[in-house]
């Protein structure tokens, strides 16, 4: 039936459908069917929400190589394969209610600078050119860009957004929070409570190889702070993100 509707048509079936499977939950009903906010492992009855810059791809990667089809050598092959509740049948949107939940989480301050350093800073796509500091790779076109960022380019680009808007439930209905500088550690609970030992975990210390193959896309952002943030950038990045500290425990 729902191969006979048109893509209007399915998203629409698709929402009623959650809504009526989440019925007394509080859900992010256009972020859960975004198929770039969610991957959901049915033989494991698990969800991951994913968030851009916060190692969604070394962890989806991760648990595909452990409980699916594993991640192939394609990145954007895998990216497409990935189930999701936008391409899930009719049948298992109605179990999602009974699956565990988990998010993985970053640091607002290392999050932005990485989004800055793989999008922005060097100047090779053209649809961040919109945004300003686009191809100055230097403290000040990081300034420049959490200005615009503040001042009207905020949701331009989910890379961007702050984590707590892309959330697919309120934070206390997630079984497992999980923080990307401590990811190793935070992940073991969540495989044993699916059934994969916990010490596989530890794999999950460096970035997936699929995500190494992609260039650009791992950042070092942790380490280049000092390089990046004046006291003013370090200002406009906390005022922007405050919500993300408080729900997250960041400081």
């Amino acid at each position: 039936m729902l191969g006979k509707l048109s893509s209007k048509g399915q998203k629409f079936t698709r929402r009623m459908i959650l809504r009526a499977a989440y019925r007394g939950q509080q859900i992010n009903l256009p972020n859960f069917l975004s198929r770039n906010q969610t991957a959901i492992y049915p033989e494991k009855k698990l969800i991951f929400n994913r968030m851009q810059k916060s190692g969604n791809s070394t962890v989806a990667a991760f648990l595909s190589d452990l409980i699916d089809r594993g991640a192939g050598d394609d990145y954007d092959d895998f990216k497409k394969s990935m189930n999701s509740a936008a391409n899930m049948n009719l049948l298992s949107l109605w179990s999602l209610p009974t699956f565990r939940s988990f998010v993985v989480v970053r640091n607002p301050r290392t999050r932005v600078l990485s989004g800055f350093l793989q999008k922005i800073a060097p100047g090779a796509q053209d649809k961040y050119s919109i945004f300003e500091g686009y191809g100055d790779r230097s403290p000040e076109g990081f300034l420049a860009f959490l200005k615009h960022l503040e001042r009207e380019a905020l949701h331009w680009n989910k890379h961007f957004w702050p984590q707590s808007e892309l959330l697919i439930q309120p934070v206390e209905q997630f079984d497992q929070i999980v923080k990307l500088e401590r990811l190793s550690s935070d992940m073991k609970p969540v495989l044993a409570a699916i059934g994969v030992n916990p010490d596989l975990s530890e794999t999950l210390a460096k970035p997936h190889p699929l995500e190494a193959k992609v260039s650009g896309k791992i950042t070092s952002a942790d380490s280049q702070t000092g390089n990046f943030y004046t006291e003013e950038a370090e200002n406009i990045m906390k005022s922007i993100f405050k919500e993300d500290f408080r729900m997250f425990n960041y400081y």
